[in-house]
């Protein structure tokens, strides 16, 4: 893709370049996806230790002149078992994935950092006040391509093979990362071709499942727009026979058009397939067209 000449999104771009390349040097030789071992960027980076306290906020670093520390948040009690299980398995993967994640997080802001200075120094100018934001997203980006490389999805997984819910849920589980990332790292692919559907995680929230992330292909732009973060799934599916609304169906069938008026298409919603006696609080409900 042809590069732009705004330093911003350059910087951007070529933090996200790192990330792929990070992360595919550090999945293991195990032929298949893995958690990527974390730990070994971190020491890349100059991150020098990384600490599990109770902060108020998910995660941050400070600069030191050898290098970074790394802080990511935890209760009290949790701080000294994390800190055990990391450095018995520098992957992360006896960590919460939400953990995971600060951590990947947390290593692609050393991407804006000149790590060869001493002491390493911002190329960031906050000076813009939507820097920050931006800076965040872009970590958040490159993060997912940390926890799962665009080489590793595309070499053992099919693109259709992606609106499987089972088959999201065997990556996510092999990759450590949480339901709402993977979605979120399928809506930011760059190279492999996204899913042609709908790709969301719904979550437990009281008495509903609530949207908490959502990918869509560009064909699907237009469609099932009540499909958001923050929505109920009863606004998508009002069928009490639907898993999740209480009922054992995962599969229901709807039609749409594509334009208001226009000639009305066949969908299907496939929930994800679980015991209903399972403690898990997250699922992978996909969308596709029926052919």
């Amino acid at each position: 893709m042809p590069r732009t000449k705004n330093p911003w999104v350059k910087r951007r771009n070529d933090a996200d370049d790192w990330a792929e390349l990070f992360g595919s040097r550090y999945v293991g030789n195990e032929g298949s996806v893995v958690p990527t071992a974390l730990g070994a960027m971190a020491r890349e980076q100059r991150i020098k230790r990384v600490e599990f306290l109770p902060l108020l906020v998910e995660g941050g670093l400070t600069i030191e002149s050898d290098g970074f520390v790394m802080m990511v948040r935890c209760e009290r009690d949790e701080s000294d078992a994390f800190a055990r299980s990391f450095a018995s398995d520098e992957t992360g993967a006896l960590l919460p994935p939400r953990k995971r994640f600060t951590i990947a997080h947390e290593i692609a802001h050393t991407f804006f950092f000149d790590t060869s200075c001493t002491p390493p120094r911002s190329t960031v100018n906050f000076e813009n006040k939507r820097t920050l934001h931006s800076l965040e997203k872009a970590c958040n980006r490159a993060a997912s391509q940390l926890l799962l490389p665009e080489s590793l999805l595309s070499k053992f997984y099919s693109t259709s093979g992606l609106l499987n819910p089972g088959i999201l849920r065997e990556i996510a589980t092999k990759a450590a990362i949480s339901s709402p990332a993977l979605v979120v790292r399928l809506e930011w692919l760059r190279r492999y071709p996204k899913p042609n559907g709908i790709v969301c995680s719904v979550e437990e929230a009281r008495d509903e499942f609530i949207f908490s992330a959502v990918a869509r292909h560009l064909g699907f732009r237009g469609l099932f727009t009540e499909v958001a973060p923050g929505e109920s799934i009863r606004k998508l599916i009002k069928d009490q026979d639907f898993i999740l609304n209480g009922g054992g169906r995962h599969e229901v069938r709807v039609k749409r058009a594509i334009i208001p008026g226009g000639r009305c298409r066949d969908y299907i919603i496939v929930a994800e397939r679980t015991e209903r006696t399972s403690r898990r609080k997250a699922y992978f409900v996909t969308i596709r067209e029926e052919l």
